[in-house]
């Protein structure tokens, strides 16, 4: 198991739940205690826990890995509302993962304009947050892992 002694007790949680419903370490890149990257998958589902600087952070991706989404965003398009607000708590975002996480999967390979509708939330989250225009063609897309 990764060293999540300072993890927040959702977290560590989440992960055990992950190895019960056969998910496996595809990367672990120990750091330190303040500095942690772990990506299990389990088929084409991937999710990653990673500290930086002692701020833990919960991502998924729906395609092996190329694209990671943030799980405040995911429950946004899950819900058809508009992602706008500070970031969900550790607690709720596990609890998100646990319960919705099947529902996710299923949602991302019916609807194919899903990874349209979720770079849109990012760019209207992106604009909210910092307060700027979203650009023509929206805000430059990398791989976020």
């Amino acid at each position: 198991m990764p060293d999540f002694l300072r993890a927040p007790r959702a977290l560590t949680e989440l992960y055990r739940w992950l190895a019960e419903n056969q998910f496996t370490v595809l990367k672990d890149v120990p750091g330190g205690a303040f500095n942690q990257y772990v990506v299990m998958g389990r088929e084409t589902v991937h999710l990653a826990i990673r500290a930086d600087r002692g701020d833990w952070d919960l991502t998924v991706s729906f395609d092996a890995g190329e694209t990671f989404w943030q799980v405040d965003q995911l429950e946004a398009y899950l819900a058809g509302q508009p992602w706008i607000g500070e970031p969900l708590s550790d607690d709720h975002r596990a609890e998100f993962v646990r319960s919705r996480l099947n529902d996710l999967e299923a949602r991302w390979h019916a609807d194919p304009h899903a990874r349209d509708d979720l770079h849109r939330l990012g760019d209207e989250w992106m604009s909210w947050r910092f307060g700027i225009p979203i650009p023509d063609g929206g805000f430059p897309r990398g791989k976020s892992s």
